[in-house]
């Protein structure tokens, strides 16, 4: 998956927008309020070989920068690309994400 791919497809998925990645709604790193963001604690699931990796690597050190003082909790999937758990959510990383994702919402 390419950067190029990624910028068409939200265009469909959200046409009119001038951004692409970068829009707001696709890339929490471009909102300016994030230190008053609405949870304590975040969980952010990121994939070793995704595109969009460095974006959310970058978003926990923005959300730490802006003064939110929640927990943050980074999940980096090796050897994984974009939307693996749902190419292959019976495989074993996929169960263990769905895991991971309802321990992390019932604590």
């Amino acid at each position: 998956m390419s950067k190029d791919y990624v910028d068409r497809l939200w265009q469909y998925t959200c046409p009119g927008a001038t951004e692409g990645c970068d829009d707001p709604r696709i890339n929490p790193g471009k909102d300016l309020k994030l230190s008053g963001l609405g949870c304590k604690k975040l969980l952010v699931y990121v994939a070793e070989n995704d595109i969009l990796r460095p974006k959310g690597l970058f978003y926990k050190e923005l959300l730490r920068k802006s003064g939110w003082d929640g927990e943050i909790e980074v999940v980096d999937v090796e050897g994984e690309s974009h939307c693996y758990s749902v190419e292959c959510p019976t495989g074993e990383k996929g169960k263990e994400m769905i895991n991971r994702v309802a321990s992390f919402l019932n604590q």
